[in-house]
């Protein structure tokens, strides 16, 4: 049921205006929440049988799977990194590379050549409805928002409603040549997924700056592609 849930979701982003596909998912999802609490609460009423049945039979056993349930465990893994480290390992990862200087140099004089011929192409045009329902789809739920508190569940739950919002944003954004500096900020999670403790992260940007991001990544492609200006770079 999960499954089935997880792939009609993907539907539903594609064709969110669809009334029949809206209520169909919408149908699906109350039945897998209905169906999570039944489960969970046969869990619980099979734990708690198994725990009478355990105290007298078998003690042992029965703090055993107290323990688990309390979600303790044996080992002790420490953190030697101190605060200075961290501060210094985040600090190197946002450190410019002098190697790279004579090509940043190179990219700057193209740019400013660049904005001197008048021209018109595929990121002069308007963003469009169609981009927006595009790219609300593309984002992933159940992940943890950024600064602004707005989920992707709330994006994705409420586009029909928001989409006029956020043509204007960002169209007005794209026009005055304006990007906010809060759409680039995020929190920053230090994640262990093995091997050297200080080297993985997770950073949460805001779910403003992933679409621009997608959206002027697309036309640039699309611009390469018919041999346009970037087409050297």
């Amino acid at each position: 049921m999960r499954i089935n849930l997880f792939n009609y979701s993907k539907v539903y982003s594609k064709f969110p205006t669809d009334p029949y596909v809206r209520n169909h998912f919408y149908k699906l999802n109350r039945e897998y929440t209905k169906a999570r609490k039944v489960k969970k609460k046969e869990f619980k009423k099979s734990i708690l049988l198994e725990l009478e049945g355990l105290h007298d039979n078998n003690p042992k056993l029965y703090w055993k799977l107290i323990n688990d349930l309390q979600n303790k465990s044996s080992c002790n893994i420490e953190n030697n990194i101190t605060p200075t480290q961290w501060i210094k390992h985040f600090q190197d990862l946002n450190s410019f590379n002098l190697e790279f200087t004579d090509r940043l140099k190179e990219l700057d004089k193209k740019l400013e050549d660049a904005e001197k011929n008048k021209c018109f192409n595929d990121l002069d045009f308007p963003i469009k409805d169609s981009e927006i329902y595009s790219a609300i789809g593309r984002l992933k739920r159940d992940k943890a928002p950024g600064l602004d508190h707005i989920s992707n569940n709330m994006l994705k739950s409420g586009q029909i409603f928001l989409t006029k919002c956020l043509i204007k944003l960002f169209n007005t954004s794209l026009l005055y040549g304006l990007y906010p500096k809060s759409w680039a900020e995020g929190y920053i999670k230090t994640l262990h997924k093995g091997g050297d403790k200080d080297e993985p992260m997770v950073k949460d940007t805001q779910s403003f700056s992933k679409y621009i991001e997608w959206w002027m990544i697309d036309k640039v492609v699309i611009d390469i592609q018919s041999g346009g200006r970037y087409t050297e770079w």
